[in-house]
């Protein structure tokens, strides 16, 4: 999912819908679920989803807090967490810009993914367990 402002930008929602991104209205939690739970139902139907456990993209090489809704999200679907850790990419596409930094084309994006975190016998009770083993597992690459 996306935030849903970014889906009124002309061109970049149009491609963003037609890729099967789920726009998020952050304002309404009810909507939150609404899009969680046809996300669910895509699921059930083959579908995989990447969800940012910080909510947004940081300003700098940093680990931003976590929300819960990824994390409930994979329990209640019994989807496995893969960490995904992505640095260097606000050197080139800044927060807050649609266009990436000039003079920056020979700069690497470095993308590590983590093994998978296992939800299968977790109850919504383990969510700060899941939370807390995640970030630990991602905190090394930002030092």
């Amino acid at each position: 999912g996306a935030k849903i402002e970014l889906f009124k930008i002309p061109v970049f929602g149009f491609a963003m819908r037609r890729i099967g991104i789920l726009p998020i209205d952050r304002r309404n939690r009810e909507g939150v679920f609404r899009v969680y739970r046809e996300a669910q139902i895509r699921m059930q139907q083959g579908e995989r989803f990447a969800l940012a456990p910080e909510g947004t993209r940081q300003d700098e090489e940093r680990l931003g807090p976590f929300k819960s809704g990824p994390f409930v999200f994979a329990i209640n679907t019994g989807a496995p967490v893969v960490p995904v850790v992505i640095r260097n990419a606000s050197q080139i596409l800044p927060k807050h810009s649609l266009f990436p930094n000039m003079g920056t084309w020979k700069r690497r994006i470095r993308l590590s993914v983590l093994p998978a975190v296992s939800t299968q016998s977790m109850k919504l009770d383990d969510r700060p367990i899941l939370q807390e083993k995640v970030r630990t597992e991602m905190l090394p690459f930002f030092s």
